[in-house]
């Protein structure tokens, strides 16, 4: 094999070995954003959770599809912010949500540009009985099955699509 074929041959498995580990980076990147969502919930940063999504993003919830960010405050800000925490941004007394997040398979598309994920989740919630509000407390179990797209060099979610299973 003369020089310039194996120049050639080693230029193209660098090519390939750069992407290759650009999509692992990838998939960390994915993974982590959806590690930072479920953070953001628990916590009940509402306000963060909004900013994680794209502008064309949206959410499939209990039968509901909230598109863009407004649809998406909608959801986070309006009704979850205002029902769970008062309207506060952040944690509350007496107010627990756990939402351990698990089995996430991410998988990225070749172009590195839109990523899914496709995973569980058991949460448990409730309102400590010393604390203001209407006591509640549950347990639920979901999947998620959600899309990502790169967006000026950043992951942002596309589309969160959350399905309980039981309650």
């Amino acid at each position: 094999m003369s020089d310039e074929t194996q120049i050639a041959a080693l230029s193209r498995r660098i090519d390939e070995l750069e992407h290759q580990l650009g999509i692992q980076q990838d998939i960390h990147a994915v993974r982590r954003l959806q590690y930072a969502y479920g953070y953001f919930i628990d916590k009940s940063q509402y306000d963060e959770v909004v900013d994680l999504f794209s502008d064309q993003g949206e959410v499939w919830f209990l039968g509901g599809i909230y598109r863009g960010k407004a649809g998406i405050r909608r959801l986070y800000i309006e009704r979850f912010r205002n029902n769970f925490t008062e309207g506060h941004n952040g944690p509350r007394y007496g107010w627990l949500l756990d939402h351990l997040q698990i089995q996430m398979i991410v998988d990225v598309a070749q172009d590195r540009r839109t990523a899914s994920v496709r995973g569980r989740s058991l949460m448990q919630a409730g309102l400590h009985e010393t604390a203001s509000g209407r006591q509640r407390a549950w347990w639920e179990g979901g999947t998620y099955e959600n899309r990502y797209v790169r967006e000026a060099g950043v992951w942002k979610i596309l589309r969160l699509g959350y399905y309980p299973h039981w309650h």
